[in-house]
């Protein structure tokens, strides 16, 4: 009864003293990554961002994002894994889903797995 709880907590502190370990090293500026990851990497860095900026970027990666998720919902009926044939939700549905997704509520209005599969 007791070892379900105790092997997660043991876990989490096994797992968690290496990973601490692991971001202060990259925090710290000591980690190099490959040269395929640093070319990639200078050709992304712009510099820093002013708060109207960054306030733009999340707004268009949110939209970008949203407008995404919008049309997976919508072309479940055409996926390949539909062997059920289920239906396209309601675009209401479809919105409230995507929200409910992007704003981490999870409030969905239908039974979502047997909903699509």
């Amino acid at each position: 009864m007791w070892f379900l709880p105790l092997s997660i907590i043991v876990v989490t502190l096994l797992v968690a003293i290496p990973m601490s370990k692991y971001i202060a090293w990259i925090m710290d500026g000591k980690y190099r990554p490959l040269a395929f990851f640093s070319w990639f990497e200078k050709r992304l860095d712009t510099g820093p961002m002013n708060w109207k900026q960054y306030t733009a970027a999340l707004l268009i990666f949110n939209t970008v994002l949203f407008i995404w998720g919008f049309i997976v919902l919508s072309l479940q009926p055409v996926m390949p894994l539909n062997d059920l044939h289920r239906g396209m939700l309601f675009p209401t549905t479809i919105f409230n889903s995507v929200a409910s997704f992007m704003t981490n509520t999870n409030l969905q209005h239908y039974a979502g797995d047997p909903t699509f599969f």
